[in-house]
């Protein structure tokens, strides 16, 4: 809003400073490992290949600076103290869980899984959703460089509202993350992009989930299939999942992702709407995506529930 001609910050905007940095603060280590040969070590402490990323000189670096805005390689200080704020309001003082959804390389539940781990969780149980083979295969290289290899599981399949066999468009996995699973047929993508497309197995919340509870944290990143998922096992998540955050990649699905989780009683603790171009020779909105929205949700019904 603006008063007098000046900016005044929205009270959720004050908010998210504040407690985004509370977060990140409290687990930040005191000093940082040596970056293990071929990776980078971030500020978190967290050991990954630098070769997943096209930024150059990364290889044998330490970045400790804090992730304001971002940390110019994995992601923004929302996503960060998003997993955090659910490593501390976990459900059971002994145990974490996690769910990644179109997980890439696992940066988000090993994320957890570190902190976790360091507040001396036993019970730690983190579970990877990808459908790149060449990146569920990093993933497990994730989760062993970072002492959690009995903690983590990798599915190679894509997160979909049904089980099913679904096509998925190969990108290249150093300088593209925008790959997607698909029913159609064509041999372009949700962008107009040429693609090499294979088929992969199409897994539901349910099955993906199988056996672990309740859940304290979801991170989804699918492109495009989030709102299909949501609406279609919105009781699931009302009934296991503490925390959501979600990537977003249309104004469309934002918008509409917003209204399902108010519908539900959600509590909305962050957003950000996607930004796009708009341009009629992309098939899809999905494809103008430039850069992806962040809506973080709070189940706290579920959390009142069995904390009762």
């Amino acid at each position: 809003m603006v008063r007098m001609g000046r900016r005044i910050a929205a009270p959720e905007q004050s908010h998210q400073i504040t407690w985004t940095h509370k977060y990140l603060t409290e687990h930040r280590p005191v000093s940082l490992p040596a970056p293990a040969p071929g990776c980078y070590v971030n500020w978190l402490g967290l050991q990954t290949e630098a070769d997943l990323f096209p930024v150059p000189e990364l290889a044998g670096s330490a970045r400790p600076h804090m992730p304001y805005p971002d940390d110019g390689v994995y992601g923004t200080h929302i996503e960060y103290a998003s997993a955090l704020m659910a490593v501390e309001q976990r459900a059971k003082p002994d145990r974490f869980v996690a769910v990644e959804l179109g997980a890439g390389w696992g940066p988000w539940v090993v994320a957890s899984g570190v902190a976790a781990k360091r507040l001396g969780v036993r019970d730690i149980r983190l579970v990877g959703v990808e459908a790149h083979a060449g990146r569920c295969q990093a993933m497990a290289r994730q989760f062993q460089r970072n002492g959690l290899g009995d903690s983590g599981k990798v599915l190679e399949a894509a997160a979909w509202p049904r089980n099913e066999r679904v096509r998925f468009g190969v990108v290249d996995p150093h300088a593209d993350q925008g790959g997607a699973a698909t029913k159609e047929t064509t041999s372009t993508d949700y962008r107009g992009m040429d693609a090499a497309f294979v088929e992969v197995d199409g897994l539901d919340i349910p099955t993906i989930c199988e056996g672990l509870g309740q859940i304290d944290y979801m991170h989804w990143d699918i492109q495009g299939a989030e709102l299909s998922i949501a609406r279609t096992f919105i009781d699931y998540l009302n009934s296991h999942v503490r925390y959501v955050f979600i990537g977003t990649h249309s104004m469309a699905i934002h918008g509409n992702l917003i209204e399902l989780f108010y519908q539900n009683r959600w509590v909305q603790l962050h957003q950000a709407p996607p930004q796009y171009h708009y341009n009629r020779d992309i098939p899809s909105l999905e494809g103008m995506n430039t850069n992806d929205g962040e809506i973080f949700f709070a189940n706290l019904d579920l959390m009142v529930r069995t904390a009762s």
